[in-house]
């Protein structure tokens, strides 16, 4: 028989723009706690508020169906930290632009075929 494998409690979010913040709502209103992260306090701000923060179909209402369980931090390290499942949804340059992948190498080495 095989094994029964159960949803995670909470999920982390990087990058809330749109892609990332209609995925965060629609985790959210389906009963899982979500941490989204932006480098954009815009975002974080209007996402904690219960607004979509950009213009997409239908995401303010999927927001304020799940905005018991949906925050938004800047604090990108935090929010991975915190979550058992991390989507990192960031521009494709994202590489080019160190404040996007810093905190994933406390080290300061950058992991092996990553980003390649």
């Amino acid at each position: 028989m095989a094994a029964r494998v159960s949803a995670p409690r909470k999920v982390a979010i990087i990058g809330l723009g749109k892609l990332g913040a209609p995925m965060a709502a629609a985790v959210a209103s389906r009963g899982i706690q979500v941490i989204g992260a932006d480098l954009d306090p815009s975002k974080v701000e209007a996402i904690n508020r219960g607004e979509a923060p950009v213009r997409e179909t239908n995401l303010a209402e999927t927001i304020r169906a799940g905005h018991a369980r949906l925050r938004a931090t800047t604090d990108i390290r935090r929010a991975a930290l915190e979550a058992e499942v991390i989507f990192i949804i960031v521009p494709r340059c994202a590489t080019s632009y160190p404040r996007w992948t810093r905190w994933a190498r406390p080290s300061g080495r950058r992991p092996s075929g990553a980003w390649s």
